[in-house]
């Protein structure tokens, strides 16, 4: 038989016993909407993800730390050696790495840290940098410029987020330029932040040595400038030159290090392009270094999220397993009901395998209708999930800074076209398989005795 009467039979069967082929399709439906709507929450949680870092992180900056924090990871990471300290000497040599940029050394301020500007009071880790290894690094400014020294400050681009009126502490501002107003920042050996921020974050307590009397310094300048959050230490940063951070340590918090022996506790190291990112991350973690790249994060993302669309697609398929068995149920009873007609097509010459294909043909046609079903529908829940996790969000957003953010990027669900394209070959597929065995049956039944 040609391929059209094949096809016209197919569709002539299954007309007969619409009831049965309705509620055996549903079954397919169910299962290739759980799959398309279970994989598109892992892919668009992956892409959703991968704008926000892509957005904000310089994949050409990566923080190197000490090769002793790499005893955390286990045995098998490199030992620690004194090449592997961020010693100023050390530094001069990762400088001269191919495709190094530039080199800034940090050092944090050990101890708590507020911030007032006018009527909003705020906190950050007050960091140190080089002056000139900062303009070096070309951060991105979003207001004011990219100048620091003993009274001028720059703070991060989070910052703004953690400011408050201390009169009305649920209230925080909407659009405040910070830039050229004067700060006071108020440092401590415990913590310091005022009872409205619940505390000092852990990071911040326990400044100085222990059983040291607490205490605090008040640090009067002005803001030069507020950079764009950029994913990295910059952040939640007040940036300060890094001698006066280093005599702060030194006079506040009783910290005494000698960098030229102990080294530095961290670097940021900005490469020429993001091309020769990877080679020199490796280079740097062959000489024994400990390093954080946005770059390795979103490589160590996308294997976890592949790893999640697999699980969450396998859970989906168990339901088209399920439905192959009602599939494979529905045709044998069709074997039943159609014996006679099996026998009559086989009398005027229809061939075993023409009756094989038929079969195989009306099940896949059962598994094709309920796989179109089955996007449609996944595709319309991803539609009311985006709209109902949007609205719950921009709600929040609304109560928790007053602000709303209408980005139209906002896609937690989302079905990309090769998962549509397969969805319906898998549901086909399923189809076809559970009709292998009913098939079979009908292609080597007996004419004369049908």
């Amino acid at each position: 038989m040609r391929l059209r009467d094949i096809l016209y039979l197919a569709g002539l069967n299954l007309n007969r016993m619409k009831l049965r082929v309705v509620m055996t399709a549903a079954g397919v439906l169910i299962g290739t909407a759980a799959v398309v709507l279970l994989v598109s929450l892992g892919v668009g949680l992956q892409r959703s993800t991968q704008q926000s870092l892509g957005n904000i992180a310089d994949l050409t900056l990566m923080t190197v730390m000490p090769g002793e924090n790499l005893a955390m990871f286990g045995p098998t990471a490199p030992r620690p050696t004194q090449s592997a300290r961020l010693t100023p000497k050390a530094l001069e040599e990762i400088r001269q790495i191919p495709g190094v940029a530039a080199v800034a050394p940090l050092v944090t301020l050990e101890g708590g840290a507020t911030l007032r500007v006018g009527q909003w009071v705020g906190w950050g880790t007050v960091l140190g940098i080089n002056p000139q290894d900062l303009r070096a690094l070309k951060p991105k400014l979003k207001e004011g410029r990219l100048y620091l020294s003993k009274t001028q400050i720059i703070l991060g681009g989070n910052i703004t987020q953690t400011l408050r009126d201390p009169r009305h502490p649920r209230v925080r501002p909407k659009d405040v330029e910070l830039a050229g107003h004067p700060v006071v920042v108020t440092i401590s050996t415990g913590g310091g932040l005022p009872p409205m921020f619940g505390g000092a974050p852990p990071m911040m307590e326990g400044g100085g040595k222990p059983g040291m009397k607490p205490k605090s310094k008040k640090i009067r300048g002005q803001v030069a400038g507020v950079l764009e959050p950029a994913g990295n230490v910059f952040d939640t940063a007040i940036l300060m030159p890094l001698n006066e951070v280093v005599r702060l340590n030194r006079e506040v918090m009783d910290r005494r290090v000698n960098y030229n022996r102990a080294g530095y506790p961290q670097v940021l190291v900005k490469v020429t392009n993001v091309r020769v990112a990877a080679k020199v991350e490796q280079e740097l973690i062959r000489r024994g270094y400990m390093v954080i790249s946005p770059r390795a994060m979103l490589q160590g993302m996308n294997m976890f999220f592949m790893v999640l669309q697999g699980i969450l697609g396998g859970i989906g398929a168990v339901a088209l397993v399920v439905a192959a068995f009602g599939i494979a149920n529905t045709m044998v009873m069709s074997i039943y009901e159609r014996t006679r007609e099996i026998g009559l097509m086989k009398a005027m010459g229809a061939t075993n395998r023409d009756i094989l294909t038929l079969f195989l043909t009306e099940s896949g046609v059962i598994g094709f209708l309920g796989g179109v079903g089955g996007v449609i529908l996944g595709w319309v829940a991803g539609w009311v999930g985006n709209a109902l996790v949007r609205a719950y969000v921009l709600r929040n957003m609304a109560m928790n800074s007053g602000t709303v953010d209408t980005d139209q990027t906002m896609i937690f669900i989302h079905t990309p076209l090769w998962l549509v394209i397969f969805a319906l070959l898998f549901a086909v597929l399923v189809g076809v398989l559970s009709g292998i065995y009913p098939a079979m049956r009908a292609a080597n039944l007996d004419p004369v005795q049908a």
